[in-house]
């Protein structure tokens, strides 16, 4: 259900790589554009100093900027804790596999426990383009289970894979089975005839007068 939260309109801000003039209303709008979080458990993949392991996902028509991603997680089966990383990379590498370059690693726990982990970040992503979560454990970290299943996702993507010892190939990606995890964007959508609200503010005792304000619906 969306809220005033979630469709916040904003006036006076350019939309990236959209031609406009001046200035162009549009909303944003918080949304998944892939989940697999809630799919049965079928396996769990490791996430150690030696194991990377990925998923991708694949953006719509609309350009978007990431907002979260939620993994599920069966937390740290090992006594050494911490080191466990998040990052999004670009399918730029081989087979389509995550690239060589990362976009940004996100803000979460470094030692996530059992059930839904968040983590955070505001990334730019091009319509219509692949994307690889990557999780890793730095040395001397500690070893967690990704969960995964076999349900089919909501959104697209290109499988999953792992990497053995942070070598430069990946294993080609698999779309077999799916680890768990939920993208959470702020989509930009056009408004296409936006009402003008104009709030003169109102004149105090002290006679000065709070600026106006303009307010897109």
């Amino acid at each position: 259900m969306q809220t005033e939260m979630n469709r916040e309109v904003l006036l006076n801000r350019r939309m990236p790589g959209l031609p406009g003039i001046g200035s162009t209303a549009f909303s944003l709008e918080i949304s998944s554009i892939y989940d697999t979080l809630d799919n049965s458990l079928t396996d769990i993949v490791w996430v150690n100093p030696h194991f990377m392991n990925a998923l991708s996902f694949t953006t719509g028509s609309n350009r978007c900027t990431l907002k979260s991603i939620i993994i599920g997680m069966m937390g740290n089966v090992a006594k050494n804790s911490g080191g466990f990383t998040v990052s999004i990379y670009d399918a730029s590498g081989p087979g389509r596999g995550p690239g060589d370059s990362m976009a940004m690693p996100l803000i979460g726990s470094n030692n996530p426990t059992s059930g839904s982990n968040e983590y955070y970040g505001e990334i730019e992503l091009d319509p219509h383009r692949t994307y690889w979560v990557v999780a890793r454990v730095a040395k001397g970290g500690g070893t967690y289970g990704w969960i995964t299943g076999s349900d089919s996702p909501i959104g697209s993507d290109i499988g999953c894979t792992e990497n053995f010892t942070f070598q430069r190939e990946w294993l080609k990606p698999d779309s077999s089975a799916r680890l768990n995890l939920k993208v959470n964007v702020v989509d930009y959508v056009m408004d296409s005839k936006p009402k003008i609200h104009m709030d003169f503010g109102i004149r105090s005792k002290r006679t000065t007068t709070q600026p106006m304000h303009l307010r897109v619906t």
